[in-house]
């Protein structure tokens, strides 16, 4: 710490812009404050406003809060920055040739799709309480494969890439993009996909970014529609438990109840919607 305060200082920043998740403790904000004055910054921002979360109240389902994109907007309105409505957030990644020619390449390496439409798979998370189990992803995109004959795209970190070669074995069929393309490469192959069967995590974000609808399912780590993805357009699956808001990164005591809640049938009726011919040739590319 010592030496990051030093590196800091000899940067000579005048302004701070604080984006720390909203669960932080006054504590911990004051603690930062302090930190950063040491370091020379005499001006910060996102530092006011911060929304006092629900907590769990026995025997009632936790009540619904706005998400962590515009609650974070929200502090940045407290210092006088411009901000669209609550809601109306939007992520403009600006992707370009780069990205394109590094899908383009990749894809050289592999075997041809022949043409099927891509559906994208998040089935990691670094969380493991975020993780609806796999074989209920390898059973859902099975069907789905039977049904449509799409192709399934697995996207997620360099951690993800076992995950990814087991499901596709089990498939018969994908692409492994589970590090294996950059950030920003893996967003403009997500941009390919009809749509995204993800785990609440980052490749979620990222979809939901470029304007693909997501499938997301839903621990009930947190209060609903915290982590909701940006846009409207998204199917999401999650459990009333009562040991909702748990926070937890590892749920040793009921091994993910929450996820386990929510049925590989009640998923693969809502990619069946989304697939149906009526939808898939109705439909136009929205971006965000």
């Amino acid at each position: 710490m010592a030496f990051l305060l030093a590196l800091i200082r000899s940067k000579r920043f005048d302004t701070l812009v604080y984006l720390a998740p909203t669960a932080r403790s006054k504590h911990q904000i004051n603690r930062d404050r302090k930190f950063f004055r040491l370091a020379g910054i005499k001006h910060f921002i996102g530092m006011k406003r911060f929304a006092v979360l629900p907590e769990k109240i026995p025997g009632k389902p936790m009540v619904r809060v706005k998400s962590e994109a515009d609650l974070l907007l929200a502090r940045l309105e407290a210092d006088d920055i411009p901000v669209p409505a609550p809601g109306e957030a939007r992520a403009e990644l600006r992707l370009g040739t780069a990205e394109e020619m590094e899908v383009a390449c990749w894809l050289d390496q592999l075997p041809s799709d022949d043409g099927r439409p891509w559906i994208g798979v998040g089935p990691g998370s670094k969380m493991p309480a975020k993780r609806w189990p796999e074989d209920r992803f390898r059973e859902v995109v099975r069907e789905l494969i039977e049904e449509f004959e799409i192709w399934p795209v697995v996207f997620g970190g360099a951690g993800d890439a076992p995950l990814g070669r087991r499901l596709i074995s089990g498939w018969g069929r994908g692409f492994n993009a589970a590090g294996a393309l950059s950030l920003r490469g893996s967003a403009a192959a997500l941009q390919r996909c009809l749509f995204l069967l993800t785990n609440d995590t980052g490749t979620m974000h990222l979809g939901a970014a470029v304007g693909v609808q997501c499938v997301a399912l839903f621990s009930s780590r947190a209060a609903p529609g915290l982590w909701n993805p940006l846009g409207a357009n998204h199917i999401l699956f999650r459990s009333d438990i009562e040991c909702e808001g748990c926070g937890l990164t590892e749920c040793l005591q009921y091994h993910n109840e929450c996820l386990r809640r929510i049925s590989a049938a009640d998923v693969l009726e809502t990619c069946r919607e989304i697939l149906s011919p009526r939808n898939v040739g109705a439909r136009e590319p929205e971006m965000f």
